[in-house]
Formats: structure tokens, sequence, C-alpha cells
């Protein structure tokens, strides 16, 4: 009896354990039962889903108006799919009651008996929300970046302290007479000798770079593709 209350103990200590590293990491965990329909939600489930835990988990139908519209037939497909024995790893939509929308990344994967069978599915879902808001804004960043980057009339450029370009805008090939951007990264594989016209120029820019981390306005003879010669003015950051 000892042994059994015991081991009792140690049950619990672990379900409490689970329950609140799934709390603190803001992770729920569910499973269904394929036989009889049954659904259990772990307590996080319904913060993350805003429902009632007093009702209990929502059943099917409840579930097409939690879900946004776009996202319930993608779900639908992958729960059927993962019945079938596949399982899944999705980032959709639902809708919480005071009418905002939430990202959740859900999971399910197949049980089976020992003949093969799936009994049911068992998974977890965690609301992802700031990271997909973060990701959102991360891109648009990236693409006025790009924009800028892409239709400046100044050229801009990107390269390695060992001396090659990385990446050039339109502006900076036209302005060294290549055809294209990728022509010229293709082409000019050392910057001291072939972009620069006198090599001294080139180590006297790294010695201020080097020094200050940044260089305004440096003037020097850069090589255009067709062996002409230009003056330009150079500034450059470095970063790390």
């Amino acid at each position: 009896k000892n042994a059994l209350t015991e081991a009792e103990q140690v049950l619990r200590d672990l379900n409490e354990t689970m329950d609140l590293a799934q709390k603190m990491a803001g992770i729920g965990y569910w499973s269904y039962d394929a036989r009889s329909g049954d659904r259990t939600w772990s307590d996080q489930m319904y913060t993350i889903f805003g429902c009632d835990p007093a009702l209990g988990p929502p059943k099917r139908k409840q579930l097409s108006r939690i879900w946004h519209p776009d996202d319930f037939a993608t779900y639908i497909d992958a729960f059927r799919n993962a019945l079938n024995g596949t399982g899944y790893s999705i980032t959709v939509r639902v809708q919480h009651p005071d009418g905002e929308t939430h990202y959740i990344n859900t999971q399910g994967y197949p049980r089976y008996d020992r003949s093969g069978a799936v009994i049911g599915l068992l998974g977890t879902s965690q609301d992802v929300t700031e990271r997909k808001r973060a990701e959102d804004k991360l891109r648009e960043s990236e693409q006025k970046y790009r924009n800028i980057f892409e239709n400046a009339v100044e050229g801009f450029f990107q390269s390695t302290p060992e001396g090659r370009f990385i990446s050039v805008n339109p502006a900076f090939a036209r302005m060294l007479r290549y055809a294209s951007p990728d022509e010229l990264v293709d082409t000019i594989t050392d910057i001291s000798t072939q972009y620069y016209v006198n090599a001294e120029d080139r180590r006297r820019y790294r010695r201020m770079l080097d020094k200050g981390g940044s260089v305004e306005g440096f003037e020097f003879q850069a090589r255009c593709k067709d062996g002409q010669t230009i003056w330009v003015s150079n500034s450059t950051r470095a970063y790390f």
C-alpha cells in the first residue's frame, strides 16, 4: 500500500511538473480518442484558444467558430491525415471571443494500438502571435531596405574584408559599366586590384576602416569594366 501511495505521489508530481513547464512555455497539450470522439485539453489550451474551461473541450461545430474561416479547412485536412497516420505541424489563425485574431502553431500525431491501427491523436498547441507579428515586421523592413537598395541613384555595395563584393545595387553596376549587379559581383574577385586603380588607396582605406569602423567621403580612382577610370567618393561602415 505504501509503495502504491508513493507511486501515485510520484505520478502526481510528474504531472504537476509537466503542467507547470508547459504553462511557463505557453504550450498546451491535447488528445483525441478516435473511437469515442472525445477530446482532452490541458489548462493551457483554454488560454491559447480563449475558451471557457468550464465548458470543456469544444466539439467540431464549436471549433469551426473558433478557427479563422480561411484556415479551418486546412486544420480539418491535417486532422484527417493524422487519423490516417500522417502527423502534422501547422500554423493557423483562431479568433478569440474579444474579436482578436491569434496565430497558433498546432501539432498532432497518431497513436497506435498493438495491431498498428490508429486509435487517436496526441498533440500540442502554442500561441505564436507575437513571433508572427515580429516576422511580418521584419519582412516589411527588409522589403523597404530592398526597395531603397534596388532603386537608389547612388551606388550601394556590401563586401568582405578580404576584398570580394557580396552584393551591389543596379546603380553601382551602371557606374562601373557592368550590364548587371550579378555580372559585377562575378567578375570582380579582388577589389584591391580590379576596382581600385591604385593599390595604395585601397590600403589607406582599409587602415581608416579598421581604425574607426567607418569611412566618410574617401575619394579615389576606380576602374570600370571597359578599362576607363572614374573618381568616386566612398562612404563605408563596418558591421559585425
